[in-house]
């Protein structure tokens, strides 16, 4: 049972630090000041509560870490390939029938663009495909896991 957490977290891609507080079910976190140029970027949690299992929790937040082995297992773990043939929900595009989806095919894997929010998810953030439907199909960018420390 987790009564309170809170912590700074150095999320890959972030300038600014994540901070953020939680007690019982309810969370508060934004991104704050940047952090310092000689500043070790790294995260920081603090968990209160009973019965916690320090181990487990230790495991499922390095599981989150941007590192290239935990990168591996983010792709191998996907459900399309470069190369398959997708439904893409483009609401809104010409090219979308009648219930907002295009043909697509996916060319990338863990695409990021430059401008999408610190965090971010491609669906979450992009704004554009992550299957090619037409010649607007996005350049490519390095791959995105969350946590970089």
């Amino acid at each position: 049972d987790i009564y309170r957490m809170k912590g700074v977290l150095h999320i890959a891609h972030a300038e600014q630090r994540f901070v953020y507080h939680a007690v019982h079910m309810i969370f508060n976190g934004d991104f704050t000041e940047p952090w310092e140029e000689d500043e070790p970027r790294e995260s920081k949690l603090v968990f209160i509560g009973k019965n916690l299992d320090a181990a487990e929790l230790k495991a499922r937040f390095e599981a989150c870490l941007a590192t290239p082995a935990n990168l591996e297992k983010k792709l191998q773990a996907l459900r399309f390939h470069v190369g398959d043939r997708v439904m893409c929900h483009l609401a809104g595009d010409p090219d979308a029938d009648a219930n907002g989806y295009v043909k697509g095919t996916i060319t990338q894997l863990m695409w990021r663009s430059e401008d999408m929010d610190p965090g971010g998810r491609a669906r979450d953030a992009a704004r554009r495909p992550l299957a090619r439907h037409s010649p607007r199909a996005p350049a490519g960018a390095p791959p995105s896991p969350h946590l970089a420390s």
